[in-house]
């Protein structure tokens, strides 16, 4: 063999080698690290969204529904946690919990103050189990998180991401239902 193709044979594996390596490099290096969607599904449509505020002031708590969480499977699903997507810089999510059965909230200051909402059941988020259901008769549970304004403004965000496990596989789904915070003084034109 002539020492120029012998050099070209050599040049080209090298050149094949380093594409294989860096291709599987590249894979690894941005592949996805979400996990699948798994048996639960968002409750919303996207652009569904929550107006709440009014009267929020800065440094105020306010209490909402984060994600309003349907079992219509017949296996049980554990809650892990909730990750608010597009959660302004000004707005921190302080607490998460949930409420185990109706009447649902909807948004009010926390600590709760309307007496009927005050005695449902609550318990931390991380563990609860969301029972199975039917499609007919789901087991249901509703997140709330608790959020904190640092200053006055219109705030708003894109939803949340629903981290939970069935059988010891941990699976996550986006709850397009978006919260719009309205902390006063800013002008909130046809808020409460």
């Amino acid at each position: 063999m002539h020492i120029l193709s012998r050099r070209k044979l050599v040049v080209g594996l090298v050149a094949l080698v380093l594409v294989l390596v860096l291709g599987a490099g590249a894979s690894l290096l941005f592949r996805s690290t979400e996990t699948a969607a798994g048996p639960l599904n968002p409750h919303y449509r996207p652009g569904h969204w929550y107006r709440i505020g009014g009267r929020m002031l800065p440094g105020s708590l306010y209490a909402f529904q984060a994600a309003f969480v349907e079992n219509h499977t017949n296996v049980r699903a554990v809650l892990v946690k909730i990750v608010p997507v597009g959660l302004p810089a000004g707005v921190r999510l302080v607490k998460t919990f949930v409420m185990l059965h109706g009447p649902y909230l909807g948004s009010e200051s926390y600590p709760l103050t309307n007496p009927v909402l005050r005695n449902i059941p609550t318990r931390p988020l991380a563990g609860t189990v969301v029972p199975p259901g039917t499609t007919k008769k789901p087991g249901i549970v509703e997140i709330v998180a608790v959020v904190t304004p640092a200053h006055s403004g219109v705030f708003l965000t894109r939803g949340v991401r629903v981290y939970y496990r069935v059988a010891g596989t941990e699976y996550s789904y986006f709850e397009p239902a978006q919260w719009a915070l309205c902390v006063q003084p800013a002008r909130c034109p046809g808020w409460a």
